[in-house]
This record gives C-alpha cells, structure tokens and sequence, in this order.
C-alpha cells in the first residue's frame, strides 16, 4: 500500500525515513531536497525522449515509450535502494507526485517495502517552505567589522540552543572578494534559496532567528526576497572587537593560502581598493609584508562596512563590546546581553 504524504507530514517523516529523488540526474543536479537521494527512473537522455514523444504523439504513447524504457531498470532501482539503505520505510518523489514516482513506489511496495509518497512532489515543497518563510518571525542580525568572526559566533550561538541560519556556510561564499577562497563550489540559486528557507519550517516561532548581517549577494547567488524582507526589518546587535584581536583571527583564516591565491582575490578587488592601495598591497604580499597588507584590507573594510551600516536606515542598531576571547564566551556574552537588552524587547525580537 502506498501512503500519500502531505509535505506538512513529509517534514516530520524525512527526520526518520530515506528520502529518494526519482527524476533525472540533471534535474537533481539543479535543486533537490536536502538529505534526498537521487535514484532516477530516466536517465536524462530517456527523459527527452520520452517528453519528445508526448509532445509530439501524446500522453499514451509517451507512457508507452516510458514503460519499455523502465523494464530492464526495475532490478536496478530495487538494488539502488538497498544499496543505500537496510530500512523498510521509504519516502519518494518527482517534480509533481506523478507518474514517476508512483511508478517507483508501486514497484518498492512489490518488494516489501513501506512506502510514503510525497504529494504534489519537489514542486509543492518548494512552495510550502517559500511560504512558511513569509510567517512573522523575530529575526536578529549579528553584524561587527571584518575578522569579528561573525560565523564563529554564531556557529557558537547554534551550539549553545539558538536558532541559527549560517548563510555564508550554506552559499560556500564569504561574501568578501576573499569569499571564495577555500569554498566548495557553489549550488545553483534555487538550491540555495530551499537549504536557506528549509531551517525555518523547523524553527520555533517563539524563539528569535539568527543570521549574520550581509550584503544581499554572495558570490553568485542571491539571499531570496522571502528572507531579504525580514533581514531588512530586523534589528541589528552591532558586535565591537579590538582591532588586534581581529587581525589575529584573519590572519589564521588566510594565512593558509597561497600568496598566489591571495593575490587573486586583491585583483578582484581594484575597482573599489583603488589603484594605488592595491598595488601596495599586492607588493607587501609578495615581499611577504603581511602586516601592511592587511593594516590596508582592514581599513578598507571597516569603512565599507561602516559606510554600508549607514544605509541600513530600517535597521535598529544596538552595539555591544565583547570581552572574551574566543566566540563560545562572545556567544555567551551576547545570550545574556539579548536576554537582558529593552531594545529588542520593544522591537518585538524577544
């Protein structure tokens, strides 16, 4: 017997179950459900075929030409899945909940296994968690100048109970002209906007949602308007670290990579360094002056960020001075300056 999952139960039910992506290798290339496996009843070849013909002949021969393409692969996909996975309850998909993933799942309940089918597909779980992001949250942003080690923080912050979204971490980019470096290569737009949005179907609504303040774009993809919308209306907690203790930290996150590497990422930067300063700094990185290069790349950032902080009109802004040393005790030092801040509390995020 087949069950029927609305993408409400599906939520719940993916914590528990393997989840399995039955279209082709390309569409799951392009966005897939987080945690999914891709197990696919048409090559991406058979796919167009099969798309040819129904536009060309029809529905029934289009079905027709999909049964006699699946039936040599129907002991593959069986073994695919146990290849995978030693549980009987599965959890399976297409783009709508249509025939392909009805084909795969009658198949898996032939051969014993207990199998959920997610209505509406990759399509109507897309559109739910687009939606349920749209709820009223209470969003705070954690800002501070370059090498605060923001992501630390709230790397921290996740580690001690709050609700977290690392969009840095989830876009593989740092949103620097340094961001990239030592990154994976980044996912398409609209797999970025399903890992970033798919965090808050699980949040509570009555505990604030952290994110670190960011330009909209990261590297080549884009914080998507259902979230944008909150970030900009959110208050921000303004963390202020000594200078020193900030370059310490760029320097054990850079000073990794190669001066080659590093250069790099200064061309990528001339249009808004200027001429002369990054001429300065290549020069120092190649005679190995790392400390006038990044006395140069501080101070440019920090008057960015200055200059962009300005314009976030929208945003209340409320500074903090850290003490600790490491971000476990910033975190800790933040919890209990949120729990205790009036401001937040009159600007409904606490």
């Amino acid at each position: 017997m087949i069950h029927q999952t609305t993408v409400t139960e599906f939520l719940k039910k993916r914590l528990q179950c393997p989840v399995f992506d039955v279209r082709s290798p390309a569409e799951y290339a392009h966005a897939h459900i987080p945690s999914a496996f891709n197990i696919p009843l048409f090559s991406d070849e058979e796919r167009a075929i099969v798309g040819t013909i129904y536009k060309q002949k029809g529905r029934e021969d289009a079905i027709r030409a999909g049964l006699e393409i699946i039936g040599p692969h129907m002991t593959r996909l069986v073994d695919s899945v146990k290849a995978i996975t030693d549980q009987k309850e599965l959890i399976f998909y297409c783009w709508r909940g249509g025939m392909r993933s009805r084909s795969v799942a009658m198949l898996l309940d032939f051969a014993g296994y207990k199998v959920h089918l997610l209505t509406g597909g990759y399509k109507a779980f897309k559109a739910f968690i687009r939606a349920e992001s749209m709820q009223p949250r209470r969003f705070v942003m954690l800002g501070g100048k370059t090498g605060s080690g923001k992501t630390a923080i709230l790397s921290a912050l996740a580690a001690q109970g709050e609700q977290v979204i690392d969009l840095e971490g989830i876009a593989h980019h740092k949103g620097s002209g340094f961001g990239a470096l030592g990154q994976e290569k980044q996912q398409s737009q609209e797999q970025f906007i399903i890992d970033i949005l798919l965090p808050l179907a699980y949040f509570s609504q009555e505990k604030p949602v952290w994110l670190e303040h960011e330009g909209r774009r990261l590297g080549d993809v884009n914080i998507p308007e259902e979230l944008w919308v909150h970030m900009e209306q959110a208050p921000l907690l303004l963390t202020d670290l000594p200078r020193e203790y900030r370059a310490k930290r760029l320097l054990q996150e850079y000073g990794q990579f190669s001066q080659n590497e590093i250069l790099a990422c200064v061309q990528l930067l001339e249009k808004r360094l200027g001429g002369a300063d990054t001429k300065q700094v290549s020069a120092a990185i190649q005679n190995n002056d790392t400390q006038t290069a990044l006395t140069i790349l501080m101070q440019h950032y920090d008057n960015s960020y200055s200059f962009n902080k300005k314009n976030k009109i929208d945003n209340t802004i409320i500074p903090i001075t850290l003490t600790g040393t490491s971000p476990e005790e910033h975190a800790h030092e933040i919890r209990i300056f949120f729990s205790n801040n009036q401001v937040f509390k009159k600007s409904g995020s606490l």
